[in-house]
């Protein structure tokens, strides 16, 4: 559970970098929290899932890894609130959300499922 909780940790400090800083520069902060989680060998459930196709991990300890990201990024989330960023990450956030609810569901979808095999491909 540690390992997962490190990895949700480590995504939303690099989506925080990534917001803040944002471009390309802003996307190589994000994939420097990425890496960390390879470089550790912490849990991601995006990292993870595609085992269950191979039949290398099982339901329960894919939704304790789940759990564990989501303690670990509303801990990073908590932080970055309690260090007065929240108002510095609302803009740039916005405007990702306010794309994905003018996209198609079916975009979503499918750039949910790329990440999730860009991710499991990265990992194993």
């Amino acid at each position: 559970m540690k390992q997962s909780i490190c990895a949700g940790f480590m995504i939303a400090m690099g989506a925080a970098l990534y917001l803040v800083i944002g471009g390309p520069l802003g996307a190589f902060f994000f994939s420097i929290g990425l890496l960390t989680i390879l470089f550790f060998k912490f849990s991601l459930f995006t990292g993870k899932a595609g085992l269950l196709g191979e039949k290398k991990i099982t339901p329960l300890n894919l939704f304790y890894i789940y759990v564990g990201n989501l303690i670990g990024s509303l801990a990073g989330v908590g932080l970055l609130l309690l260090a007065g960023l929240g108002p510095k990450l609302a803009e740039p956030a916005a405007a990702i959300i306010q794309t994905r609810i003018t996209n198609f569901w079916f975009e979503n979808i499918a750039l949910g499922v790329i990440c999730g095999l860009l991710m499991y491909i990265a990992v194993n």
